[in-house]
């Protein structure tokens, strides 16, 4: 018994009888913005297949880096990042048009647990391969502050959730209550079928965001909320 499809990463050939065993890449497609900080993750092992200047290559990538300051700026030869599944990126691109990073590599392990250190903000990756409320993803844990790359927030202790749902790709800005580290493990979804909407186009949402400029506003991807 064992994995008997030749295209498997754990293909068998001695295995006569499929034991539904067989492992896959999937491929995962990220927009990158023009004149916008982008704050993006990966939920598939991009440490195990691609070192940092084959990931980024592929993109006309100015710099990017993780929240320990490590940085990837290809124009100076600077290289300091290690890829890491569980770190979301900030990446700004050169030029004037959108662009795309597409990866292939073996899911991550949403049972693989993600640091939240105190004092700092962390840069999270979203693990899972569908949308789930942010409340629900860290139901538990004493957060301060969740945020993305669109000045959408979420801070549980004032009410305040512009933020909604959590999606594959996005890097995510966490910091958290108190002087104590957080474990976050996503796991599996509490509802499956549940938070395939997007909350930025609720009512809620738009009575949130100043209605008179949100129409030419180019948005960065850098907002600064006053708590």
């Amino acid at each position: 018994y064992g994995c008997t499809d030749e295209f498997a990463l754990n293909y068998d050939p001695y295995s006569n009888m499929d034991d539904g065993s067989c492992n896959y890449t999937v491929e995962q497609s990220i927009n990158l913005n023009a004149y916008q900080m982008n704050n993006i993750s990966f939920n598939v092992n991009v440490a195990d297949y691609y070192s940092t200047a084959d990931l980024f290559e592929q993109t006309n990538v100015l710099l990017a880096y993780d929240d320990t300051d490590d940085y990837y700026v290809p124009q100076f030869g600077i290289n300091q990042i290690n890829l890491n599944d569980s770190k979301g990126y900030y990446v700004f691109i050169s030029g004037a048009n959108e662009d795309t990073l597409t990866v292939e590599a073996e899911p991550a392990d949403i049972y693989n647990s993600i640091q939240l250190m105190p004092y700092m903000m962390n840069n999270i990756s979203y693990l899972p391969s569908e949308a789930r409320y942010v409340s629900d993803v860290f139901s538990g844990l004493s957060i301060l502050i969740v945020s993305n790359d669109q000045g959408q927030y979420y801070l549980p202790s004032l009410g305040v959730n512009t933020l909604g749902t959590m999606h594959p790709g996005d890097g995510y800005a966490v910091f958290i209550n108190g002087g104590d580290e957080l474990e976050l493990t996503y796991g599996e979804s509490i509802d499956s079928t549940m938070a395939r909407v997007d909350y930025s186009e609720s009512v809620d949402y738009y009575e949130s965001i100043t209605q008179t400029y949100s129409d030419v506003v180019v948005p960065t991807g850098i907002s600064y909320p006053i708590v």
